[in-house]
C-alpha cells in the first residue's frame, strides 16, 4: 500500500508498505496524465493498493486555526457572566456598557441606585456597595479569561519559534499544537 498526499499539483509519497521499488517516501509525483508514476499511482488507487489523502495543513496554518479557536473561546467565556454573592451577573458587551453607565452615575452621586436585573430574572438594587463588588469580581473574572488566552497564545508562540528554529520536528509541533487546550479553565 502506498499513501500519497495531494498537495496542489503534485502527489507526495507519504508511506510505502510492500515492494514498490519505483517509489520512495517523500517522492514528488507531478499530477499529469503523461507522467508514468502518476499513471501507476492512479492504477493502484483503482486496484485498492494506493490511497491519496487530502493535504495536511501547515504548522503555521494549524497555529492560526488554534489561535482563532482560542479567541472564540475567550469571547464566549468573557461574555458568560460571573457570580457575586450568589447572583449571576452578565458580562457581555451590553452588560459592560451598562456597568460603565452606572459607574459614571455613581461617581457623580455616591447615593445613586437603580433597579438592576441580574441573570435569571432576579432584580436587585444596584448601589455603590453592590457595584463595587460587581466591579471587583467582574474585573478579576475578565482579567483571568484574558490571562488564560495569553498563556495559550504564549504556548503557540513557543511552538512556532521552536519549529522555525528547527529544534522541533513537524510531527512534534503538530502534537504540541493539538495539546494546547481551547477549553477555558479558571486558574
Amino acid at each position: 500500500m502506498i499513501i500519497c498526499i495531494n498537495n496542489a499539483k503534485i502527489l507526495i509519497v507519504q508511506s510505502i508498505a510492500g515492494d514498490y521499488p519505483e517509489f520512495s517516501v517523500g517522492m514528488s509525483i507531478p499530477i499529469s496524465e503523461g507522467n508514468r508514476h502518476y499513471s501507476a499511482i492512479m492504477e493502484m488507487v483503482a486496484a485498492g493498493t494506493a490511497k491519496i489523502s487530502d493535504p495536511v495543513a501547515s504548522v503555521d496554518d494549524s497555529i492560526s486555526a488554534k489561535s482563532a479557536a482560542l479567541q472564540s473561546e475567550k469571547c464566549r467565556v468573557r461574555d458568560a457572566g460571573f457570580d457575586v454573592d450568589g447572583l449571576h451577573f452578565d458580562s457581555d458587551q451590553a452588560a459592560r456598557t451598562a456597568y460603565l453607565e452606572f459607574a459614571v452615575a455613581v461617581s457623580a452621586d455616591s447615593s445613586y441606585s437603580k433597579n438592576w436585573k441580574a441573570s435569571g430574572n432576579i432584580w436587585v438594587t444596584m448601589n455603590a456597595t453592590l457595584f463595587a463588588k460587581v466591579k471587583a469580581v467582574g474585573e478579576a473574572y475578565i482579567t483571568a479569561v484574558f490571562d488564560w488566552q495569553a498563556a495559550q497564545d504564549a504556548q503557540l508562540a513557543s511552538i512556532k519559534a521552536a519549529f522555525a528554529a528547527g529544534t522541533m520536528s513537524d510531527a512534534d509541533a503538530r502534537a504540541a499544537i493539538a495539546a494546547v487546550s481551547t477549553s477555558y479553565t479558571a486558574a
